[in-house]
């Protein structure tokens, strides 16, 4: 996947919407106006999952207790993994990656 659709497949699992700016559809509406406003235009908008990990910190919080067991075994799935320090010293990336696998939205390219 490209940067620009794991950015977009990340912030529509995390609820993000996808507005056309003439639409009119939700007035008053701006991307990134309001703290909670979860409407994009233009991916450029959208948290950039993929480089920055507190995005993907905020994205991580999204799933369940169940979905962190499969979310471990993406980011490292070797017999002899070392989980723990996999998790903590992996990248935006790798963790966009795994979030994407353990949602089933990964799609290869």
């Amino acid at each position: 996947m490209t940067p620009i659709e794991i950015r977009i497949a990340i912030a529509e699992a995390c609820g993000w919407k996808k507005e056309n700016p003439s639409s009119g559809t939700i007035w008053g509406a701006v991307p990134g106006g309001y703290p909670d406003s979860k409407i994009w235009w233009y991916p450029h908008q959208l948290p950039h999952y993929e480089e920055d990990l507190n995005d993907m910190y905020s994205a991580e919080e999204i799933m369940t207790d169940s979905q962190w067991d499969n979310y471990w075994f993406n980011l490292d799935p070797g017999p002899n993994g070392h989980q723990c320090k996999t998790l903590l010293h992996a990248t935006a990336l790798q963790r966009a990656e795994a979030f994407l696998k353990t949602k089933n939205l990964w799609r290869d390219a």
